[in-house]
C-alpha cells in the first residue's frame, strides 16, 4: 500500500504547491498550515541542519506560496529552499497508516481488514489523501461496503476524490473493482 503511494506520488523532500494549488510534501502530504508541516515534523534547516523553528517554516510557507501552482516539486526550491524534510519515505508512511489512518478507517469500516487486499488498498490510500476519519463524508461508499456483502462495484463509483489528481482516482476504483472480482470469485 504504501509503497503503492510513492510510486505514484512520488517522495518530494521539500514544501511544494500540486496542480491543485494544495501545499503539499513527502508523499503526497497536503498540509494545511505551516503548523500543519511543524506538526507533521522532519523539516530541517538546510544550512544548520538541525530541525525547523515555526519561524523558518512560516517564512518558508509564505515564498512556497506565493509561486505558481503545478511546477515540478523541485523547481520550488530555485534557486535554494532553506529547509528540507527528512526522508519522507516507507517508514513515515507505515508510521501514518498504522498509528492514525488504519484505526480511523476501522472505526468507520469495521469489517474492512476482511476485505480483498485491493479493496484495503483502495481505503487505505483514500484515508491518506483525505486524513483521518476523511471517508466518514463519502457515506455511499461507506454504505457500500458496510453491505453483506460488501459492495465493491458501488465503492468503485463512489471513490472520487475532488482534490486528488485522475490517476489516483482511476487507482482507486480499479482497485475496488479487482476487489469485487476477487470476492465474486471467492478467493
Amino acid at each position: 500500500m504504501v509503497s503503492d503511494s510513492v510510486d505514484r506520488e512520488g517522495n518530494k523532500r521539500n514544501l511544494y504547491r500540486d496542480g491543485k494549488g494544495f501545499m503539499t510534501c513527502g508523499v503526497g502530504n497536503k498540509v494545511n498550515s505551516a503548523r500543519e508541516c511543524l506538526d507533521l515534523g522532519g523539516f530541517y534547516s538546510s544550512v544548520t541542519r538541525e530541525l525547523a523553528t515555526y519561524e523558518e517554516l512560516m517564512a518558508e510557507w509564505k515564498r512556497v506560496s506565493m509561486l505558481p501552482s503545478g511546477m515540478r516539486a523541485e523547481a520550488y526550491m530555485i534557486p535554494t529552499s532553506p529547509l528540507l524534510t527528512e526522508d519522507f519515505g516507507i517508514a513515515q508512511c507505515r508510521r501514518d497508516m498504522i498509528g492514525e489512518f488504519l484505526p480511523s478507517l476501522l472505526r468507520i469500516i469495521p469489517g474492512a481488514m476482511g476485505f480483498p487486499v485491493p479493496a484495503i488498498r483502495a481505503l487505505a490510500g483514500m484515508e491518506y489523501a483525505l486524513g483521518p476519519g476523511g471517508l466518514a463524508g463519502y457515506t455511499r461508499l461507506c454504505r457500500a461496503l458496510r453491505a453483506t456483502p460488501p459492495n465493491f462495484v458501488m465503492a468503485a463509483l463512489e471513490c472520487h476524490i475532488l482534490t486528488a489528481r485522475k490517476e489516483t482516482n482511476g487507482h482507486h476504483a480499479s482497485w475496488f473493482r479487482e476487489a469485487a472480482t476477487l470476492a465474486k470469485s471467492g478467493a
